[in-house]
Formats: structure tokens, C-alpha cells, sequence
């Protein structure tokens, strides 16, 4: 296991390792550069030679002197560049300084913020243990554990009733018969037929054995609608008495200066957010300097784009084959010579061109690689996963993904995510187990969940249940024939039911 601020110093250092790798390429990329610039220029020098003897033979200074201006020019531009550059340094070494103190800055108010965060905690952990020793207190709680324990048991009646009638139903909502004299209200207060029709309604209720099937489906219907009322009833009740054991540790809080805490620690989370702005501004802006000193040193700057067109048009202004040629046709063996010295030279500008793409390959993979492990420290950081009480149980796995995530192997989103799945927060301090409302207010929440289910289900089939006062006796719930007596609520809070349906 590490901590987040371990884990934190192993993303730096990946960051660091990734600049350094980018730095070698840049530094390979530049040796190539020098050497085919130089071969460039020992060809320009060549040519001018070349252009000299041939001037000389045939008697034309032109093309000479054009090749002195091209080069000339060429020297002027890549003299800026070199001022260019140097004045990049200086503005990547003074946004580093920046960043530095900025990171800085920001580490001092994060650790500013996880002490306010953790006094505040400790003012409350302090307060409540405090006021779980007072006789009010401890009355609340006992009233509240009574009732939220009587509400749970009344839901979970409620529910053995919901699914003991949802099972027991279908027999009777598949016979034809019943349902048809159920459909009626047949034995209902309010059904009405001629007597043609009930003396019919009466024969189908015997054929069918209505009566019996009446009271119970009747009873299957009804008990659960009156164990959820009853359940209902007994939640409200244990849901205001959490609400005033909440209400105690309100008041208690409220005068202990944890508000005051709490107020330090929402500053100091502000703070934190408004320097984390800066920081992650100022890496942007760094990280727009490193590229730009990365096309400087890959020759893709403007000044070196310009400096390659002056001298191209004169390199190219005559091949190899005419310079061969036309120093055939002179009288002098040194223009054979130099021809010789120039297609050497560009064969080897072929192997330096070829090289250098596969460097700026590199580079270009370098970069994103470094990209990557930035936004990795950058995300880590806006998460909160380097304060003090973060930790993360798969280092090596971590620690794998950013070796991935450097090679390219790994994308962006899935080395986040091993980041993520092994980040865990730890509690600054055990909350006393005395916190009451908090335990009673969650046990609640799930029961009020249950209830708001369940009213789906409550009504019978048929057209709804059937209303209070109707055609059946409680006292034949369950197959007993005993007397009138319903049933009792046990730990409920002692719920009978005598009505006659």
C-alpha cells in the first residue's frame, strides 16, 4: 500500500523521466541536423566553387555571384534563428522558475486545506462523543433504535405478506368462475342483480365453492394493505424520532465552532482550486514552449524553413548530371573533382534526411509520451489523490501503467482507470459508534425505499380490493376456525385486525 502523496512523487518522476527521453531525442535530432546542415553547406561551398571555375571558363560571374548571395543570405537567416532560440531558452527557464513556485504554493495550501479538514472532523468526533454521554442523548437514541427496530420488523412482515399474497392468488384468479362472481362483487354489499340472475349468481357460487373462496382471497388481499398502513405508520414515527436525535447533534454542533471549521475548510478547498487553476495554466503554457523549442530543434521552426529555402533553390538550380557535365567540358581536372565531392555529399544528405525522420518519429512519440504522464499528474491532482488521506493498494500496478503510458503502450483513459480502481479514500477519524441519527436515518432511508414499492402492488385483481365492512369474517384467516380474533403485530407495536370484510 502507498500513500497518495507516494504515489504522487512516482508520477513526477515518470514526468521527469519523460522530459529527460524527449531531451536525448532532441539532443540526437540536433547532432543530425548540425551534420547534414554542414554537409548542406560544404555542398553550397562546393557549388560556389564549381560556379567560380565555370564562371571563370566561360566567362560569367553571375551564377557565382548569385550562390555568394544565396548563401550569404541563408547565413543571415539562421543567425536570427540562433537569437530566437536563445531568447526561448531564457523564457522556458523562467516559466520553469514560475511553475516551481506555483507547485510550491499549491503544496503549502493543500496542506493547509487537510488541516482544516481534519480539525473540523476532529471538533465534530469530539462534540458528538460529548453528547452521546448525556441522559437526553442516550433517551433519544434508545427511542430511536425502539422504533426504527419496530418499523424494520413491520416492513419485513409487510413484505412476507406482499409475497405470500402475490403466490397465493394466481389459483383463484385462474378459476373462471370465481372470477366471474368476483367481477360481480357477488357476496359484496353492493352487488345487485334481478332475482332471475342471483338465483343463477347463487348456483355458479356452490358449483364453484364461492364462499369459502370469497373469505379467503378477501383476507389474502386485505392483510398485507393493513400490515403496510401499519408499517408505514410505525416508519413515520421512527422517522421523526431520528429527525430529533438529528436535531440534538444539530444543536450540539452548532455552538461547539465546528461551523467556524467547516467554514476554514471550504476556504481553504477554494484557495486550493484557484491555485490549481494557476498550476495547470502554467503547465500549459510550459508545455506550449516545450513544443515550440521541440521545432526548433527538429528544424521545423520558420526561420530554419526559410534558411533551407534559400540555400534548395540554389542546390537544386543544378544536378548532379549537369555539373558532372559541364565539368567534362572544361579543361581543368579540379571541377571533375568537386562534382565527385558533391554527389558524395548528397548521397549522404539522403542517409542524414532518412535518419532524421526516424528521429522526429521518436521525438513525436517522446512528446505525446510526455503529454500523457502530465495529464495523468495533472488529473491526479484535480482528483484529491495526493492528499493525506488517500491511498492506493495496487503500486505495482500503477506503476506498470505508467511505464505503459510512457511507452506508448497505454492509453490515456485506461491508465486513469488502473489509477482509479486502486485509489481509496481513508477516514481521517472513526466517527464514535454513538452517532445515532446518522445509523437510524440510513436504516429508514431503506425502509422508506420499500414502502414507496410496495404501493404498487397493494390492490387486489378484479377491479381493486375489496372495501372494508364487506362479505367475510376475519376470524377464518388461515384456515382456523376459531373465534374473531385477527392476528397480533408481535414486535410491530401489537396491531390487530377484528374488522369483518
Amino acid at each position: 500500500m502507498k500513500t497518495g502523496s507516494e504515489v504522487y512523487r512516482d508520477i513526477d518522476r515518470s514526468v521527469r523521466q519523460a522530459q529527460a527521453q524527449l531531451d536525448s531525442v532532441g539532443e540526437e535530432i540536433g547532432r543530425l541536423r548540425e551534420q547534414r546542415e554542414a554537409t548542406r553547406t560544404e555542398e553550397a561551398r562546393l557549388l560556389g566553387e564549381l560556379a567560380r571555375i565555370r564562371c571563370a571558363e566561360l566567362a560569367a560571374d553571375r551564377i557565382a555571384g548569385g550562390l555568394d548571395q544565396a548563401d550569404r543570405d541563408a547565413l543571415a537567416v539562421l543567425e536570427q534563428r540562433k537569437r530566437a532560440l536563445g531568447e526561448l531558452d531564457q523564457r522556458i527557464a523562467a516559466a520553469e522558475r514560475e511553475l516551481d513556485e506555483l507547485t510550491q504554493q499549491r503544496e503549502r495550501t493543500r496542506h493547509a486545506q487537510d488541516g482544516a479538514v481534519a480539525a473540523h472532523a476532529a471538533r465534530v468526533e469530539r462534540t458528538l462523543q460529548q453528547l452521546a454521554t448525556t441522559e437526553r442523548y442516550e433517551a433519544q437514541l434508545a427511542r430511536v433504535e425502539r422504533t426504527t427496530s419496530q418499523a424494520a420488523h413491520a416492513s419485513d412482515k409487510a413484505k412476507l405478506a406482499e409475497a405470500d399474497r402475490d403466490n397465493k392468488r394466481k389459483p383463484y384468479e385462474r378459476d373462471k368462475l370465481f372470477h366471474y362472481l368476483w367481477k360481480r362483487r357477488y357476496r359484496f354489499p353492493e352487488y345487485r342483480a334481478l332475482p332471475v340472475f342471483r338465483a343463477a349468481d347463487g348456483w355458479v357460487a356452490r358449483l364453484c365453492g364461492y364462499d369459502r373462496a370469497h373469505r379467503d382471497y378477501g383476507m389474502l388481499l386485505a392483510i398485507p394493505e393493513r400490515l403496510r398502513v401499519h408499517a408505514d405508520r410505525l416508519l413515520a414515527e421512527a422517522t421523526t424520532e431520528a429527525d430529533a436525535l438529528a436535531a440534538l447533534e444539530r444543536d450540539a454542533l452548532a455552538g461547539d465552532g465546528s461551523q467556524e471549521l467547516a467554514e476554514a475548510a471550504k476556504a481553504a478547498a477554494r484557495e486550493l482550486g484557484e491555485v490549481e487553476e494557476r498550476v495547470a495554466a502554467q503547465e500549459r503554457s510550459n508545455q506550449e514552449l516545450v513544443e515550440q523549442r521541440a521545432q526548433f530543434v527538429a528544424g521545423e521552426d520558420p526561420f530554419s524553413r526559410q534558411a533551407r529555402a534559400v540555400l534548395q533553390r540554389q542546390i537544386e538550380s543544378e544536378d548532379v548530371a549537369t555539373l558532372r557535365s559541364d565539368a567534362a567540358r572544361t579543361g581543368s581536372p579540379e571541377d571533375d573533382v568537386v562534382a565527385a565531392a558533391v554527389l558524395d555529399l548528397r548521397r549522404r544528405q539522403t542517409d542524414l534526411d532518412q535518419r532524421l525522420e526516424t528521429a522526429r518519429g521518436d521525438q513525436d512519440r517522446a512528446l505525446q509520451a510526455l503529454r500523457e504522464v502530465q495529464r495523468l499528474r495533472q488529473r491526479f491532482r484535480q482528483s484529491g489523490f495526493d492528499a493525506n488521506n488517500s491511498v492506493f493498494d495496487a503500486d505495482d500496478g500503477i506503476l506498470g501503467a505508467l511505464g505503459g503510458l510512457a511507452r506508448g503502450a497505454l492509453m490515456f483513459g485506461d491508465a486513469w482507470s488502473i489509477v482509479n480502481r486502486s485509489q481509496r479514500f481513508r477516514r481521517l477519524h472513526q466517527r464514535a459508534p454513538s452517532n445515532g441519527a446518522e445509523i437510524a436515518l440510513n436504516v429508514l432511508g431503506g425502509l422508506l425505499s420499500t414502502a414507496a414499492s410496495a404501493l404498487g402492488n397493494s390492490s387486489g385483481s378484479f377491479g381493486g380490493s375489496p372495501p372494508s365492512g364487506g362479505g367475510f369474517d376475519w376470524g377464518g384467516f388461515g384456515g382456523s376456525s376459531g373465534g374473531g380474533g385477527g392476528f397480533s403485530g408481535g414486535d410491530s407495536g401489537g396491531f390487530t385486525t377484528t374488522d369483518s370484510f
